[in-house]
């Protein structure tokens, strides 16, 4: 019985000390995504979206305005990516100036356009929205 718990306080120590969330630059949040129509006119009242899961990519704003949207995924290979599950953004960041974006939603506007400085976490909230149809 004694190893057992000395078993599990191992394990779970280890497991918390892998999960990074004490730091004093980067960005925390919560990210949703949703898909569906655009047509004939955008109703931003009845769309609805879910808490996301899979990639986040912070590119750097600097290159990604100095290249062509056809250079993205290269882009987005050399970018910071960050897995989010249920929503839940939680990462350091070195300080500079990001357009974030999932996996499949080109988005380059001022609510996805984010700036980390030194000594700062920046709380900030993500809506992404896929139009399946023109």
């Amino acid at each position: 019985m004694k190893t057992t718990t000395i078993l599990f306080l191992l394990i779970l120590t280890h497991s918390i000390s892998c999960t990074k969330t004490n730091f004093n630059t980067g960005i925390k949040g919560t990210v949703e995504y949703g898909q569906g129509d655009c047509m004939p006119q955008i109703d931003y009242e009845s769309r609805e979206y879910k808490k996301y899961k899979g990639d986040l990519y912070f590119i750097q704003k600097e290159e990604l305005d100095n290249s062509d949207e056809q250079e993205l995924e290269q882009l987005k290979k050399n970018s910071i990516t960050v897995k989010i599950k249920r929503g839940k953004l939680s990462t350091e960041l070195p300080v500079g100036t990001y357009v974030v974006m999932p996996e499949d939603v080109y988005q380059y506007s001022e609510e996805n356009t984010i700036m980390i400085k030194t000594g700062e976490v920046l709380t900030k909230d993500f809506q992404f929205w896929k139009c399946t149809s023109y």
